[in-house]
């Protein structure tokens, strides 16, 4: 007999941890709602909750010399995973482009990736 009343118990329990049904305790806080946002307010809250996305990027290829109105230069590598640019060249934005520039001459010597303006 003992060992019905065991298998019943594990049974139980099974059945239990399989349902769909609602949890047994009370709604934590990791379970509440969110309080109803007015549509502007639900458009700022999804934009925080959003990580920014890359600016589409416009076709740059190495040899381009580019526009010093429309070159964004890196001041701070660092915030972009980069070491300091070799001698004699600089980091650049160029139409949504991570490039390397020569300084002297504007040609772009590498594109790197797509990316946002960070500094």
């Amino acid at each position: 007999m003992q060992t019905h009343h065991f298998l019943s118990a594990a049974a139980a329990g099974l059945v239990l941890v399989l349902s769909p049904a609602a949890p047994l305790a009370a709604p934590g806080p990791s379970q509440t709602p969110e309080p109803e946002l007015t549509p502007a307010a639900a458009i700022v809250a999804q934009s925080e909750r959003r990580a920014p996305e890359p600016v589409p990027a416009a076709a740059v290829t190495v040899g381009d010399i580019v526009d010093p109105q429309n070159v964004h230069l890196v001041t701070h590598p660092g915030r972009y995973g980069l070491s300091n640019a070799p001698s004699g060249h600089r980091y650049a934005i160029v139409n949504g482009n991570l490039v390397r520039i020569d300084a002297q001459t504007g040609k772009i010597m590498s594109v790197l990736r797509a990316i946002n303006v960070l500094d």
